[in-house]
């Protein structure tokens, strides 16, 4: 039988997607709701498949655990896994300033 990983997430990325959520909402509850249930799903796919996301491009700097990403387009679903679990970090608008996104949220150096 295949390990199961055990998925938190960060305040932070709950706040990202609540965000995200309400914003879209005020043009289309549907939409929303779509996203959040996309969101949400490709979150619980990391019980089965954790270390199989790509590692975030934009990460110049050497990080432990390592920072990961998955796709939702647009959104980038910012992970790592520690201790036996995966943590969702972020929740992001690939079209953004990645590296100014970095930045601010894990508060890392500006050649990140």
């Amino acid at each position: 039988m295949a390990t199961e990983w055990h998925v938190t997430w960060s305040d932070e990325a709950r706040q990202d997607l609540d965000e995200i959520v309400d914003y879209i909402a005020d043009d289309s509850p549907t939409t929303a709701q779509d996203v959040f249930d996309k969101v949400v799903a490709r979150v619980g796919s990391r019980k089965r498949t954790a270390g199989r996301g790509r590692l975030v491009p934009e990460v110049t700097i050497s990080v432990e655990p390592p920072l990961r990403e998955l796709i939702e387009g647009p959104w980038r679903i910012m992970y790592a896994i520690a201790e036996g679990q995966v943590v969702i970090a972020a929740i992001v608008d690939g079209r953004r300033d990645i590296q100014a996104f970095l930045r601010e949220r894990f508060d890392w150096p500006a050649d990140n």
